[in-house]
């Protein structure tokens, strides 16, 4: 398959998935490695793109759960499935971190949706950003399947 990898960037189709996500019901799910060693997965309503090689969340609690595992183990994935609509599934591997530019803070807050941010009103969270490594797209057509590595 190594000779059918393309150059990492997130495409359009990528683009439209992740940015219709929260509104479509299908956020994707991120999985993070917690400080106790067991795997953990939640669906994360802020997900968007924030660069050609790069995923943003909007992250309510600090310091703790994902924002406090990424210190230390910054490893990621992040999950889309849309087979009913897109027939697609996006896998997103990556290292995330905790960014405390208050530009980036600012933009992660302002693209995320309204119902999410009225999970933190007094904007308490931070902005995680994910520096994408590798996707593997799997779809129910052949053009559909394909994977991306930096």
């Amino acid at each position: 398959m190594a000779n059918d990898t393309l150059p990492l960037v997130i495409d359009d189709a990528m683009k439209d998935a992740i940015g219709t996500a929260f509104e479509s019901r299908n956020p994707l799910t991120v999985a993070y490695n917690g400080e106790e060693g067991w795997p953990h997965l939640s669906r994360r309503g802020s997900t968007q793109v924030f660069g050609p090689q790069q995923l943003a969340l909007w992250i309510r609690k600090r310091d703790e759960g994902l924002a406090a595992a990424l210190g230390s183990r910054p490893e990621v994935t992040l999950y889309f499935l849309d087979l009913a609509e897109r027939g697609v599934v996006y896998t997103f591997y990556g290292r995330g971190r905790v960014s405390t530019a208050p530009a980036d803070g600012d933009r992660v807050w302002a693209a995320t949706p309204e119902r999410e941010r009225a999970q933190d009103p007094d904007r308490n969270g931070v902005a995680v950003i994910v520096d994408l490594v590798r996707i593997v797209a799997q779809g129910i057509k052949p053009e559909l399947n394909f994977v991306m590595e930096a």
